[in-house]
């Protein structure tokens, strides 16, 4: 009967305990994990071993991977004849669902009291269709979504990861942790929360006082050198800098994430300059000293963007613009564009687990500090 296999409501992605806690007493005959597989890996292993008996899972857990996957390749294995006792996981890790393995789910025609089936996705990417039948679907699954990026559901994903380890943090360390590295991807983040709880050691509470003392300060005094040298086309310093933040743990993803953002704030300033009066007397623009940029040249740049600067310039202090304005200087509008396509390709690599991340941020330094002759128009 239908009824039976149509599971409690879908438990919260903040909650993978308590999946693992219910699938040691009644599975649910379909899991579905949304997120990046360094995130959701550990949770799927864990639940594995809550429904296999060790000496089962070599013979009982099958694994279906790759873009090659197909409806036909996943009926095909989930129909296939099990020579063994005990329930079979079929683990299947798709890049998306497509419109004939969403009717055959909604259909029903994966029941089985033996088999379960565990998906894995990156993300959710449906159509209208597709989201109905998807919701269908969560009416008979447990779905665990890791893919919200809001700001609530990552604090609350880190509240999480940092109770699973005994500990407990205040919410103004909480906003002050996440405004660090809440633009991040979510490995990337997962990365410094483990940092935190390693530097943190025994102590139990986390503090507003130990975000600053540990993630903070060090964290952006050495991302801010590393922007210099970029505004400054200083290779060797990006170098020294980079090495530095790898040593001291910071993700790749975070120092990609920070370049981005600074290469953007050139790239606006540059176009203010280039789209503006400011554009006859650029070659003279760099002996300008902060006084005169603050009563005639940024009011220019303000007025290019109706009066309004982009978020990403307004909450800098008119120095920090100061500065920012004679690193523009140093780059075309082209060149920075051309920079940002980069920085965009580097950040899909390092998300495919590129092995080689040392030689790509040695290249992209070059490329930034224009080094080689790898600056080309953009088309």
């Amino acid at each position: 009967m239908a009824g039976q296999f149509k599971h409690k409501e879908a438990i919260s992605k903040l909650d993978p305990k308590k999946v693992i806690s219910e699938a040691k007493r009644s599975p649910s005959p379909i899991y579905i994990f949304i997120g990046p597989h360094p995130i959701v890996i550990s949770i799927i292993e864990e639940l594995i071993e809550a429904i296999l008996p060790e000496e089962q899972r070599t013979t009982n857990l099958e694994i279906l991977k790759g873009e090659e996957i197909t409806f036909s390749t996943i009926v095909g294995a989930f129909n296939s004849p099990s020579f063994f006792g005990g329930k079979r996981i079929l683990w299947i890790r798709i890049p998306k669902f497509d419109e004939k393995l969403l009717d055959w789910l909604n259909k029903g025609e994966f029941r089985s009291k033996d088999k379960i089936l565990i998906f894995e996705l990156e993300k959710l990417a449906l159509d209208k269709k597709e989201r109905e039948a998807f919701k269908e679907i969560s009416n008979k699954a447990v779905v665990i979504d890791f893919s919200l990026n809001d700001r609530r559901g990552i604090q609350q994903l880190i509240y999480s990861w940092l109770k699973e380890q005994g500990k407990k943090i205040d919410f103004r360390a909480l906003d002050a942790f996440y405004n660090q590295v809440g633009d991040q991807d979510l490995v990337a983040i997962k990365n410094e929360v483990e940092k935190l709880i390693s530097a943190i050691g025994d102590k139990p509470n986390i503090t507003l006082e130990d975000i600053e003392r540990i993630v903070v300060r060090h964290r952006q005094e050495a991302l801010f050198e590393l922007t210099q040298a970029i505004g400054e086309k200083n290779f060797s310093k990006c170098l020294t800098s980079f090495y530095w933040l790898v040593d001291q743990g910071i993700h790749p993803l975070a120092i990609i994430s920070s370049l981005s953002l600074y290469v953007k704030r050139l790239a606006l300033i540059r176009e203010a300059i280039e789209e503006t009066s400011l554009k006859k007397d650029i070659y003279r623009l760099n002996r300008i000293d902060f006084n005169r940029f603050k009563s005639s040249i940024l009011p220019i740049i303000v007025g290019y963007y109706q009066d309004e600067l982009p978020l990403i310039l307004k909450n800098f202090k008119p120095y920090a613009q100061y500065k920012l304005f004679l690193a523009a200087l140093n780059f075309s509008l082209n060149d920075l564009l051309f920079m940002l396509v980069e920085l965009s390709k580097l950040d899909i690599w390092l998300k495919d687990s590129d092995p080689n991340v040392t030689a790509r941020f040695e290249r992209l330094f070059a490329i930034l500090t224009q080094q080689t002759d790898d600056i080309l128009e953009v088309e």
